[in-house]
């Protein structure tokens, strides 16, 4: 199944890719758009690293991007500290509202077919899924690197197999 969520997930950026690319736009640049429409404030680089689970290298280098088609802009709030904020332009507000019938129509070619009872068992698996890679993440956080002889990442193999999970 692991293969299969990372079928599905080639498949969603590059049909993500396809609906925004007349806009200047990738998909990842279009999830960061709709990550920055989640705060009622202007968020920081670190805090849309965090929604993401992006690095902030990562994001800080999608945030110049669109900064330089100026769909974003970065600034400092007084007593801030050094803290980077995050917002939308005007013409990122344009952008915004011109794509977001395309997305919309992603959702229901993605959920078609399912009962809102289908969808919430699914919202629920997902929801564990990750779940499950952030404490694995965290766990290989944990391990040293690796000497020539070692394999300190066999001892992140699971403590129980899924039937032995909760539900």
């Amino acid at each position: 199944m692991a293969q299969e969520l990372f079928i599905i997930h080639n498949l969603m950026m590059r049909l993500g890719d396809r609906l925004v690319g007349e806009f200047g736009l990738t998909g990842s640049r279009w999830l960061l758009i709709g990550a920055l429409d989640r705060y009622d404030e202007p968020p920081t680089l670190t805090d849309l690293s965090q929604d993401a689970l992006l690095s902030l290298q990562n994001v800080s280098r999608m945030v110049s991007a669109l900064e330089a088609d100026g769909i974003v802009e970065r600034f400092s709030k007084p007593g801030g500290g050094r803290r980077i904020y995050v917002r939308l332009t005007p013409h990122g507000e344009e952008i915004k509202a011109a794509t977001h019938d395309r997305g919309a129509l992603f959702a229901s070619r993605l959920l078609a077919g399912l009962s809102p009872d289908e969808l919430n068992r699914a919202q629920d698996l997902v929801d564990r899924l990750m779940t499950n890679l952030e404490r694995f993440e965290a766990d290989m956080q944990k391990c040293p690197e690796p000497g020539p002889t070692q394999r300190p990442l066999d001892r992140l193999a699971p403590d129980t197999t899924p039937e032995e999970t909760d539900p």
